[in-house]
């Protein structure tokens, strides 16, 4: 059984120093510049889709799952209550943590 390499990574000038990079979201598509907790319904499917696939983002629509709610889901919620794969979790909650720390990364400097 052959391994894929990470469908994260991406070639960038530099390494950020917490490991995750600014285009380490998903499959080739940068998440929307609002914060995560601002995405609507709609945006969170586009990124579902995005990451995985449109039967799966739908799941995230009929759920009513926005941006804030997609910061609280756990792998055991995606599970058991939406019916993901564990595979397909992981990559939710992986996406979902990266682009947590992407926005943290951008607010600081924002601020800085």
């Amino acid at each position: 059984m052959e391994v894929s390499e990470d469908v994260y990574s991406y070639s960038t000038a530099s390494e950020p120093e917490n490991g995750v990079d600014a285009n380490d979201l998903n499959t080739g598509q940068v998440a929307p510049s609002q914060p995560m907790k601002q995405w609507t319904v709609e945006v969170v499917a586009s990124e579902m889709s995005k990451l995985l696939d449109s039967a799966i983002a739908a799941k995230f629509v009929e759920q009513q799952i926005d941006g804030r709610s997609l910061g609280l889901l756990t792998t055991d919620l995606l599970v058991t209550h939406m019916g993901l794969a564990l595979g397909q979790a992981l990559k939710v909650v992986d996406f979902v943590k990266s682009v947590q720390s992407l926005q943290k990364r951008q607010q600081s400097s924002d601020g800085a």
